[in-house]
């Protein structure tokens, strides 16, 4: 049996939908479990709504929420109760399989470390999303877990990355590319060029070089490598450039009666872009480096953005991602 703990609280839409992604999850998996933390009355009554396997859900009480205003190491310090912490100790202490949150992002990055721990070896675990380009689906990594970084952790990034991918999608020798502010070698600032001369000279991984943010959309990648703090911006601002076009799409129809003749085709169409390129669809984004599968999936997640978190933990430990990383990471 795959044991899933879902921390029910702490994100920006209420329990309902985990709930139902939950419920979803379990129809097409006869060996899935699903630990539900959070205010159990509220999730009792939102189960009511629906028909499944009693003994494939465990609802545990919290009582507590960490919420997105709360200083994150501080509060898996003093809010034992809330849930996330509750859900990383079931994790922990009973030994399950891999959790998800919707909840505070620092706060959850900082429980995966405390309460989890690293993979031997690990010096910074990366927060890894998947989002698709028009060459195929690749990884972004770190995106926003480590803000400074130094040579050593662009390499270990790259090797994590690596690994992940090839679980991911059965690619030997995933392409990782370096983002960078141009694509010659002697770009960007100093701890970047000697990061470029590190991933060069790694035979673990197969370096292509730098790539801009202008073409990460574009170019044939499966691993873009960068600091939190640029990966962070980088998301954001693909995430935010699509709604923006949407919007504006949305507003100049309204406007023109030549464009409202086609304007319902062509939202159609853009809607359609926007979602190929929205990467909540694969569910969440995996925390790389540390001893369990841990997923943040985005606030104000879905149901189906839920199930798809659930399905990607599913299928890495199917894989033993966890043990596979653990035997294919060699540390510089």
């Amino acid at each position: 049996m795959v044991n899933i703990v879902l921390d029910c609280m702490g994100g920006e839409n209420s329990s309902q939908d985990l709930v139902k992604g939950a419920v979803l999850a379990l129809k097409d998996k006869r060996d899935l479990k699903l630990i539900l933390v959070g205010e159990q009355n509220e999730i009792k009554r939102e189960l009511e709504k629906y028909s499944f396997y009693a003994q494939r859900i465990e609802i545990v009480h919290a009582n507590d929420i960490i919420f997105g205003t709360d200083e994150p190491v501080k509060a898996i310090r003093t809010k034992k109760n809330s849930s996330l912490v509750v859900a990383l100790n079931e994790l922990v202490i009973k030994n399950y399989d891999a959790i998800i949150s919707t909840g505070n992002s620092g706060a959850f990055l900082a429980g995966c470390l405390f309460i989890v721990g690293r993979i031997d070896g690990v010096n910074r675990p990366a927060l890894s999303p998947i989002l698709n380009g028009s060459e195929g689906n690749f990884i972004l990594l770190d995106a926003g877990a480590n803000v400074d970084c130094k040579v050593d952790d662009y390499l270990q990034f790259a090797k994590l990355g690596s690994v992940y991918y090839k679980t991911l999608f059965d690619k030997e020798e995933p392409v990782v590319k370096l983002l960078n502010i141009g694509t010659e070698e002697n770009k960007g600032n100093s701890i970047v060029k000697k990061a470029y001369v590190e991933l060069s000279n790694c035979n673990e991984i197969n370096f292509d070089g730098n790539i801009e943010v202008r073409n990460i959309m574009d170019e044939k990648v499966d691993v873009v490598v960068c600091d939190g703090f640029i990966g962070n911006i980088t998301l954001k601002t693909i995430e935010g450039t699509s709604k923006h076009v949407i919007s504006r799409l949305k507003g100049d129809i309204s406007k023109s009666n030549f464009y409202k003749f086609g304007g319902k085709l062509i939202l159609k169409l853009f809607s359609k872009i926007k979602d190929k390129y929205d990467y909540k669809k694969f569910g969440g984004a995996i925390f790389l480096g540390v001893k369990k599968i841990c997923i943040k999936s985005h606030g104000n997640s879905n149901e189906f953005a839920i199930k798809n978190s659930i399905d990607m933990a599913y299928k890495l430990h199917s894989k033993n991602f966890i043990q596979d990383l653990q035997k294919n990471l060699f540390v510089k």
